[in-house]
């Protein structure tokens, strides 16, 4: 199983390594939680993230080829 992790906003920032989008493998399907802390990052950190374009929960369960956009929290006044 493959799906494209790609990070927007502040995150990018925070996180150097996956400025750009990356493709990570498991020999199993996770969850969504458990696809953002593969990727170094505590599954909580995103405020919202995407499948696909369409919103999705931590216990969602991408499919092969999947994307994954994380969101950062709002910021700025």
């Amino acid at each position: 199983m493959q799906v494209t992790v790609r990070l927007e906003g502040h995150l990018r920032e925070f996180f150097p390594k996956l400025h750009e989008p990356q493709t990570v493998a498991f020999t199993e399907p996770r969850t969504v939680a458990e696809i953002i802390e593969a990727v170094g990052m505590a599954a909580s950190l995103p405020s919202s993230v995407l499948c696909n374009k369409q919103r999705v929960e931590r216990d969602h369960m991408p499919a092969d080829g999947d994307e994954l956009v994380l969101l950062s929290p709002l910021a700025g006044g």
